[in-house]
């Protein structure tokens, strides 16, 4: 009996152990925030001096607005939805965005097709995203709504 005991909460410290070791340091939504905001001011400084044409304007301004829209869920959504959101606003868009931009005319008209099917997967991923904070949202909601049958069938006063 002791000896079950003892396996049971040795199999709970690991899983414990392991999922802590799993959740990173992140930054906060300030930072977070703060790096999007510098994204798209380079990308509204770009097209105002004509270095970027309108279509990949568009797709910039584009991800960043969705980036923008699901940043509010990577506080509070399960640890590996929240690693693709951050990872997206810290490395995924300034990466490709920043490096775009940073290449010579003649080197930025030959990547132009490649950095906008970037543009194009990233937004893809995102809406992958969304499609599963919906799923979290569902279930959740599907989770309450249980509990709260339950507790109106237990209760001994019913309307």
């Amino acid at each position: 009996m002791k000896e079950l005991w003892l396996a049971r909460l040795f199999r709970r410290t690991c899983s414990i152990q392991k999922r802590m070791e799993t959740v990173r340091e992140w930054p906060d939504e300030r930072e977070l925030l703060l790096i999007l905001h510098t994204l798209k001011e380079q990308t509204d400084q770009s097209y105002d001096s004509c270095i970027v044409d309108r279509e990949v304007y568009d797709s910039s301004r584009h991800l960043l607005f969705l980036l923008d829209m699901v940043l509010p869920y990577a506080l509070i959504t399960p640890p590996a939805l929240q690693e693709r959101i951050i990872r997206l606003i810290i490395e995924g868009v300034p990466g490709v965005l920043t490096r775009y931009l940073q290449l010579g005319e003649e080197r930025r008209r030959d990547m132009r097709r490649e950095f906008l099917r970037e543009l194009r997967c990233m937004t893809a991923e995102i809406r992958r995203i969304v499609t599963a904070i919906q799923e979290c949202e569902r279930e959740a909601f599907i989770h309450q709504a249980s509990f709260i049958a339950n507790g109106h069938k237990k209760s001994k006063t019913h309307l």
